[in-house]
């Protein structure tokens, strides 16, 4: 028997998703994401991009729909692009090795603005389901060409994602399974995103994933109008894998040796710098190696991991851009002062960033995968010591007091105010799990 269309077997992976059957680690990690994402939501606002995608949703698009610690509302749509592109503009939001995505600064965002502009109480659990949905569907979508579709220079954190926030978006709008596949199917129509920006050192991508979710919950809302999208839209002949990743055909979502849930595999970034160079720095810092003892850094890695776009760039770092993505920046930055926060960008060109970017050396590991590292670091005194990291589970998902405290401390960082985090921690499982997200839009449309 033919396995039934790709559209299919996505819609197949939100019916699954249900809430009330998902095991307690799932709904823990989906609690830890959905909290993450939401209270980065204010650690990018005051960034410039997205006081300028504020600013144009406000101007442009009047509407009902909470625009994240400001205060205001603007269209639904509008509230998902903004509220996802404040997220990303902090870059602290979260990373899925597999599909060189970010799921949740997309997935969140547009479940969110489907929740609200319904004005009514939802079935019971139906948030977390779409959490849950998005991020499978992301998941499961881009272990199948992420890989390619990158290396071609299209940048996954769009391409794949606006199909999780069709997905969660249309789950929450409450779609049958017809109009499921055609959201997936519209979506599709809107999957676009370079990787560009990442060479030009302009800040653009930031607002892919922003589009991503506007574009997923379009996708669902005109599905729910009752336009139907290609069934092949993905695999079909001339489809979008096709030309995106070479994958020209019917495809499968082959499960085997895959983790359950993609949510839980997904982790949630500590340091401000690219997903990629987060296993490296937190190995270090995790080591208890004094960072004034260090002279030279090695890190061997996954090949997918040193090739992204920026991660292997040692200078000059003019932009904010060039410097977040790159990892000899990260570990200049944090051998000159200790530190990789906020802070640290905004004195991007110092020349002794670059002076100490050069104390570290990078190889490609054709045997690693994903996160996948080795640092070997060589003390002043001599002393050597290879540090090995494993890129996926247990050692990066992080609890949900060490989320709760990381976000206290970035609030800190940034002047803000860290019983905003100790609400919003209070708020977000009973919204996944409950049938009203009321308290937790109160806490997110007051002023940061």
């Amino acid at each position: 028997m033919a396995d039934p269309r790709l559209l299919d077997q996505l819609a197949a992976l939100v019916d699954d998703s249900g809430w009330g059957s998902l095991p307690p680690s799932t709904v823990a990690a989906a609690e830890r994401a959905t909290l993450h994402v939401l209270a980065t939501t204010y650690l990018g606002a005051d960034r410039d991009i997205a006081q300028r995608t504020t600013a144009y949703a406000r101007r442009n698009f009047p509407g009902g729909s909470t625009l994240i610690g400001h205060g205001r509302t603007v269209a639904p749509t509008e509230a998902a692009f903004a509220n996802a592109t404040m997220c990303h503009a902090d870059f602290r939001d979260d990373a899925h090795s597999p599909s060189q995505s970010h799921p949740g600064v997309t997935v969140i965002p547009a479940a969110l603005a489907a929740a609200e502009m319904l004005g009514t109480d939802l079935p019971a659990g139906a948030l977390g389901t779409a959490v849950v949905a998005g991020y499978q569907v992301i998941g499961r979508l881009g272990r199948l060409g992420a890989i390619t579709s990158t290396a071609r220079g299209f940048r996954a954190s769009a391409i794949y994602t606006v199909f999780g926030a069709a997905a969660a978006a249309a789950h929450v709008l409450g779609l049958d399974r017809k109009q499921l596949t055609s959201a997936l199917s519209l979506a599709a129509q809107t999957a676009a995103g370079l990787n560009q920006p990442y060479y030009d050192g302009t800040d653009d991508w930031i607002l892919l994933p922003g589009l991503a979710a506007r574009n997923g919950l379009v996708a669902a809302l005109l599905a729910r109008e009752g336009i139907v999208g290609a069934p092949n839209n993905l695999d079909g002949r001339i489809g979008m894998l096709g030309a995106y990743a070479d994958l020209h055909g019917a495809q499968h979502l082959d499960a085997t040796g895959l983790p359950d849930w993609e949510v839980e595999v997904t982790r949630l970034k500590t340091v401000l710098t690219c997903g990629w160079n987060q296993a490296p720095v937190n190995t270090v810092l995790m080591s208890g190696i004094p960072v004034d003892s260090i002279d030279t850094l090695e890190v061997a890695m996954s090949p997918e991991a040193y090739e992204f776009p920026g991660v292997a760039n040692y200078g000059p770092f003019e932009t904010y851009t060039a410097s977040v993505l790159s990892m000899p920046f990260a570990f200049g930055a944090l051998l000159g002062t200790g530190q990789l926060t906020a802070r640290t960008y905004r004195d991007v060109g110092s020349p002794a960033v670059v002076e100490n970017a050069r104390r570290l050396t990078m190889r490609p590991e054709g045997d690693f995968h994903g996160y996948d590292c080795v640092v070997t670091v060589t003390q002043k005194d001599g002393t050597v010591q290879a540090l090995e990291a494993p890129g996926g589970p247990p050692r990066w998902l992080l609890t949900w007091p060490e989320v709760v405290n990381g976000l206290r401390t970035k609030f800190e960082e940034g002047d803000l105010d860290t019983a905003k985090v100790d609400a919003l921690a209070a708020a977000v499982p009973a919204a996944l799990a409950g049938t009203s997200i009321a308290g937790l839009l109160d806490i997110l449309g007051q002023p940061a």
